[in-house]
């Protein structure tokens, strides 16, 4: 049976429990609360669903009669959305310039040579990933997935170590290029796919680029950082401005379908609506398509996760799936206390 496997924050979490040098325990540490750029600019503790709050008073706003006939009050009003929308976007280039420095400061080759030097490279992710057809998507921006789940440390050429596609292929010295022909290519295969952007992402020139390791200080040049940071509500409206994040979701939908096994992996979905919709989307078409045929229904959801989020998260997912679906789906919970790293990835890579 193969599967899919969704990634967030949490990853990184259960990762960093693993890791016993300091150093790397820090830069991880650094990667984790970098997901808390917004509290610096916009206030202590401030959330997307902080956000969304924002968002709906701009709404409410316009739907007062007088704001159309005031003139002063439409510039102001004009000039609290722009300041809300230029502080959001410098927070998405302040996350980008963390990650930036992070990786020109060796932390994915330290992070590399640390898993390959450890009792981790007994089992390597990459090939259970393919062996099992293992399909990943994450949320998080960073590469941490990568050097984890994709990085082979005998391939000879360092620019060949990452073994999961992405739907990029070459285009410019600078940077690789998504499209169609890409997606084409990987979407049946085994892949590693950034949900939400990722900081080597860039909106150049009506195209969708990756950054290359050795120009990646270079990001400066670029027009957009693709990363999604905003309300929960806005956040499916801006996925289909960008090409390549438009075609992860349509990837995402198609494995779901496909595949009898979800796992979601330190993912909480609370600010996450869309993919809680992709969830119910797929699943009730595989159901139906399934009972068509007049075969039976099975799927499966694993959640890992610390031991007080589980229970939350089976309930908000159950509650979107409805009754009818979710008494179909066999759910089981992991608690990321109470396993070992490798353990978890055992558990999450095999059928």
């Amino acid at each position: 049976m193969s599967s899919v496997l969704l990634l967030g924050n949490g990853f990184n979490n259960s990762l960093q429990n693993f890791i016993e040098d300091e150093r790397l325990r820090e830069d991880i540490q650094q990667v984790i609360e970098l997901w808390h750029a917004l509290d610096e600019r916009l206030g202590e503790n401030f959330s997307e669903s902080d956000l969304e709050r924002v968002y709906e008073a701009f709404d409410v706003l316009r739907m007062l009669k007088f704001f159309e006939k005031n003139e002063v009050y439409k510039s102001c009003f004009n000039e609290l959305q722009n300041a809300v929308d230029s502080e959001l976007a410098n927070t998405i280039w302040d996350i980008v310039e963390g990650f930036v420095n992070l990786e020109t400061n060796g932390f994915y080759i330290r992070l590399a040579d640390y898993l390959n030097r450890s009792l981790f490279r007994i089992f390597l992710p990459f090939q259970a990933v393919n062996n099992n057809k293992v399909c990943i998507y994450t949320t998080n921006y960073d590469g941490i997935a990568e050097i984890v789940l994709a990085y082979d440390p005998n391939e000879e050429d360092e620019r060949r170590r990452i073994k999961l596609p992405d739907m990029f292929g070459w285009c410019h010295e600078k940077y690789n290029c998504f499209s169609q022909s890409n997606f084409i290519r990987d979407y049946e295969e085994p892949k590693l796919l950034h949900l939400h952007g990722s900081y080597k992402f860039y909106y150049y020139n009506r195209l969708s680029i990756k950054l290359k390791r050795s120009y990646i200080n270079e990001f400066k040049q670029f027009e957009e950082p693709i990363i999604i940071l905003n309300a929960p509500r806005l956040k499916e409206r801006q996925i289909m401005r960008y090409p390549v994040l438009d075609a992860y979701f349509s990837s995402f939908q198609f494995d779901l379908k496909r595949y009898n096994k979800l796992v979601i992996w330190g993912q909480s979905l609370r600010s996450d609506p869309h993919i809680l919709e992709t969830i119910k989307k797929s699943l009730g078409e595989k159901k139906k398509e399934v009972e068509k045929k007049k075969d039976r229904f099975e799927f499966e959801i694993v959640i890992i996760n610390l031991e007080d989020e589980l229970e939350n998260i089976v309930r908000s997912i159950k509650q979107k799936l409805g009754n009818g679906l979710s008494r179909k789906i066999k759910f089981n919970q992991i608690s990321a206390n109470e396993r070992t790293f490798i353990n978890l990835l055992r558990e999450a890579l095999n059928p």
